[in-house]
């Protein structure tokens, strides 16, 4: 808070938030003081309420805390409940809470259900990541099709906690259970076995189609935001190949409210213009940088900003 001070003083127009964050892995916690994350985490929530009391001018600018942290076996119901309470009494207080999900998840499904719980069971106010609700499903299944099938053409089971493995074993497989075990054992499949498999990539495809747009309607409903991250995305997510295939502009289209930003900057080797770039050459011909800026602003003056960049261009 000083340091931000002492630099506002230097240039009047800086605003700043202050925003703690906390690791939202079950285990993550100190088992030598505590029982579980849930005591550990009312303790801290104590401790920034008792700020706040302290010291009253913080109120301006501690306006929202951060989960962050390794988020692949988070997203059933249980799983939110150990920070439900605590992110309950800092919400009392006014503070907002946005959060990490859908950048990595076991299967595509649960990556939809994480972001699902944390708006339903945590209120989020503002989403980071969430690649699992830009995903095309349709895409993403026929894509591991093929290369199911190409590993089983060559005799070769699938790896035990790999996509492929993860994603075949959640199929319902109720018609044929074989195909599934022949693909997991890496047993050539018959020409049926082919189709029944045909048939489950495409039912599962469907159903979670469904459920990514149910659940990405619901947060234009509640106006949340999503937070862009390309470099983290592309980098962490190990589902986006090149950043032409970053969903930022599809999520435009679908009238969601959006932000960039840049994760860790310093780990990535990034920063937010750098960000911004990512995005503007991801859909070059559909997306334009007066839009871009107008998102990553808050500057919705179109008129004033497109006179911003003729008057920087005549400089050039």
């Amino acid at each position: 808070y000083e340091g931000f001070q002492q630099f506002r003083k230097q240039h009047p127009g800086f605003e700043f938030v202050l925003s703690p964050s906390f690791r939202k892995e079950q285990s993550f916690f100190d088992s030598t003081r505590y029982t579980s994350r849930r005591e550990h985490f009312l303790q801290q929530v104590e401790e920034i309420l008792n700020l706040l009391r302290k010291y009253p001018f913080l109120t301006d600018h501690l306006l929202e805390v951060d989960t962050v942290g390794n988020e692949q076996n988070l997203y059933r119901k249980e799983h939110f409940q150990e920070l439900k309470l605590g992110l309950r009494k800092l919400q009392a207080k006014g503070l907002q809470v946005r959060s990490h999900h859908g950048e990595t998840w076991q299967t595509l499904r649960k990556g939809i259900q994480a972001v699902d719980n944390a708006m339903n069971i945590w209120h989020i106010d503002t989403l980071e990541h969430g690649v699992s609700l830009g995903i095309n499903p349709n895409f993403y299944f026929h894509r591991l099709f093929q290369k199911v099938l190409e590993l089983n053409s060559k005799h070769q089971p699938l790896i035990k906690g790999s996509n492929e493995y993860l994603e075949v074993m959640d199929f319902e497989w109720s018609q044929d259970p074989i195909a599934r075990d022949k693909l997991i054992q890496g047993i050539p499949l018959t020409d049926k076995e082919r189709i029944s498999f045909t048939k489950e990539k495409f039912y599962s495809a469907r159903e979670i189609e469904h459920y990514q747009h149910d659940v990405l309607n619901r947060m234009l409903d509640k106006n949340i935001t999503l937070t862009a991250l390309p470099s983290s995305n592309k980098k962490l997510t190990g589902r986006i190949d090149d950043y032409k295939d970053h969903p930022f502009s599809w999520w435009e289209k679908k009238g969601v409210k959006l932000a960039v930003g840049t994760d860790n900057y310093i780990t990535l080797g990034t920063n937010f213009i750098r960000e911004m770039l990512i995005i503007l050459f991801s859909d070059p011909k559909d997306l334009k940088i007066t839009k871009l800026l107008m998102v990553t602003t808050g500057e919705n003056r179109r008129p004033y900003l497109s006179n911003l960049l003729w008057e920087m261009r005549k400089r050039f």
